[in-house]
């Protein structure tokens, strides 16, 4: 059985997120530094056969200059205080961290698929405490499988044709 040892690191930088309204000079702040964050993670690939693999990963990933919510007057930590206006920061901090299995057959006599097991825990420093974030989710599992049809639609014999909405698909002989 080969046996691939896997490693990588990764620093990213993305803008916040001006669709949410954080950039704005009225109630966001324009001056937000990219959000960062540092990517580690470490996993083995066991292959059986040319067909049949199964992989397991840990990862654990830092978050820096993350845009959070701040107040931009002494008046209290509540945006319901008549005055408080929020403001953002990029002072947030966070980490996501956990490991994945996940067995794969590559295509083998048309049938392909996988089965991968994701633990995982994801977490915001809120006011001097570690908090799950609002996205985190422990346990996700998904499972793929395929099998080819014996016809596709839009090839050149069954062309798929939009017009206005509807789909016209060409004769089919086993329609």
């Amino acid at each position: 059985t080969p046996l691939t040892v896997k490693a990588g690191y990764g620093l990213y930088h993305q803008p916040p997120d001006y669709r949410s309204g954080l950039l704005s000079p009225i109630f966001g702040n324009p001056e937000l530094l990219p959000e960062g964050a540092h990517h580690l993670m470490a996993g083995v690939e066991a292959r059986f056969t040319d067909f049949l693999s199964l992989e397991v990963q840990g990862y654990y990933k830092y978050l820096f200059d993350q845009a959070r919510q701040t107040f931009s007057s002494d008046l209290g930590g509540d945006v319901n205080v008549p005055g408080q206006e929020s403001r953002y920061s990029s002072d947030g901090i966070g980490h996501a961290y956990g490991m994945e299995v996940l067995l794969r057959l590559k295509p083998w006599k048309g049938f392909f698929g996988w089965v991968a097991y994701t633990l995982s825990w994801a977490e915001r420093e809120r006011n001097g405490a570690w908090l799950p974030y609002d996205f985190d989710r422990r346990h996700l599992l998904n499972v793929v499988a395929g099998l080819p049809l014996p016809f596709v639609y839009g090839s050149p014999e069954y062309p798929l044709v939009v017009t206005g909405g509807y789909w016209l698909i060409g004769a089919h002989p086993l329609l």
